[in-house]
């Protein structure tokens, strides 16, 4: 039972520690400290032959864990579910679903052992639990991209069977006048689950505890690629500055009829144009990225972003699918820069002929630019580098790396995120996701 204590608070603690700011996954740890209670209640005993302190204690700890757990347990499940978003209405069900809770701390034998009818008990807590595994289940049927159920379906098989053990042993089989399966089976479900807990914490990440581990590692892994930027951030722009003089005095040389030659000076010069723009935005003294705050529609950006790659397309088909257009604010320099990155890695990694798709559309707390190609993917073992500076698949002597990890610094500053789904010979999936918060208006598609 010491066990089941100690783990209990390493998954709280960690649960808390790494993304305290979100809410959900604040009641998430506190489901895991109330459960914690339960096993302190434990350790302490049975009996009248007890120190008066620790009779009370156990009172207080057993008595939190079995009227908590159910309530934790169901708003944990109303706030993942994401079916409550008006705050006002939010607090209203915190504090009514919170009255059987202090109605049953009325109605039980604390002295000299915690008592309580289960059967009363049971007609609350059962449906508080039921309600929140039948909630975690509907977040992963309703949810229809792939890579963000995959994360709900993880936290599904992570969360419920703790839940559903404790409805079971705790008051079911309890109201049924069955003591004690709760000192075996309980123990053995939750140390099950939190191996289950490190393994996809690890590999996959549950309940936000990986991609807030990656966030920092890769805040401070970006920090150190753009420490490097004023090294050669002047000589850039110099060089472009001459490409862009050798292109205005061939420009007059071109016949005004060669109508290809024309296109692609345009583009050309679009490209120097964009560079020069991007390069007078890195703040050479003090060694960051400068974004200037602007309003843009997404699928305008897009738009331009696939022109100025419209020479290295060659057999690879486009597919566009735009649910509607959305004006967001935020930087429209660096979001196209980042699109660039993330399009020309997509077009690298098709070898001939192949497809891109781009998604645009929303749900009811992000907006998302999903972009999928059918190129050579990525194997396991570097899907966790690929967002470390300098890291490349590519094996060119001019790929330095760091494209990724400057559209992952990029999203963080918009306050987004970057997702990256991939398996090798079957293509690679990266789903940008912007706050609903940044969008000023939409406007349908022609």
């Amino acid at each position: 039972m010491f066990m089941l204590v100690i783990v209990l608070v390493i998954m709280g603690i960690t649960l808390f520690w790494k993304n305290y700011q979100n809410e959900v996954i604040r009641w998430a740890s506190y489901l895991a400290f109330v459960g914690m209670f339960g096993g302190i209640g434990a350790l302490m005993g049975r009996g009248m032959n007890r120190p008066e302190w620790i009779k009370y204690a156990d009172a207080f700890f057993t008595s939190t864990s079995h009227f908590l757990v159910p309530y934790t347990s169901l708003i944990f499940g109303l706030l993942y579910s994401g079916i409550i978003k008006q705050k006002k209405l939010k607090r209203i069900c915190k504090i009514l679903c919170f009255l059987p809770v202090i109605y049953m701390y009325f109605h039980i034998e604390y002295y000299p052992d915690f008592k309580v009818n289960f059967k009363i008990i049971s007609t609350w807590a059962v449906p508080y639990m039921f309600t929140c595994i039948s909630l975690l289940v509907y977040t992963v049927l309703k949810e229809n991209n792939p890579i963000l159920k995959q994360k709900k379906m993880l936290t599904c098989i992570y969360v419920i069977p703790m839940i559903s053990m404790s409805m079971i042993t705790n008051f079911i089989l309890e109201a049924f006048g069955i003591s004690g399966t709760w000192d075996f089976f309980n123990p053995l479900i939750i140390g099950v689950q939190f191996l289950l807990f490190v393994y996809y914490g690890i590999r996959y990440g549950i309940l936000g505890v990986k991609i807030r581990i990656e966030s920092d590692r890769s805040e401070l892994m970006v920090k150190s690629a753009v420490s490097g930027t004023a090294v050669f951030n002047h000589t850039i722009k110099n060089e472009i500055a001459k490409i862009d003089y050798l292109i205005e005095q061939l420009e007059g040389k071109i016949v005004e009829n060669d109508k290809e030659a024309l296109n692609n000076m345009n583009l050309t010069k679009k490209s120097i144009n964009h560079i020069m723009d991007l390069s007078t935005r890195v703040q050479s003294q003090l060694d960051v990225v400068d974004y200037k705050i602007d309003f843009f529609w997404i699928n305008d950006v897009i738009e331009e972003s696939i022109l100025l790659l419209t020479p290295l397309l060659k057999e690879i088909i486009i597919h566009k699918d735009y649910k509607l257009d959305y004006k967001l604010k935020g930087d429209s320099v660096h979001f196209r820069e980042m699109l660039l990155n993330i399009l020309k890695n997509a077009i690298e990694a098709i070898k001939e002929s192949g497809k891109i798709t781009i998604n645009v559309y929303r749900d009811k707390k992000y907006i998302y630019v999903d972009i999928i190609d059918t190129g050579t993917g990525i194997s396991k073992e570097n899907m966790s580098l690929v967002l470390n500076p300098f890291f490349s698949t590519k094996g060119k002597v001019d790929s330095y790396g760091l494209g990724l990890t400057y559209c992952f610094n990029v999203m963080q500053r918009l306050n987004g995120k970057l997702l990256i789904r991939s398996n090798l010979h079957n293509g690679t999936a990266v789903m940008l996701k912007f706050p609903i918060k940044r969008k000023i208006e939409f406007r349908s598609i022609a």
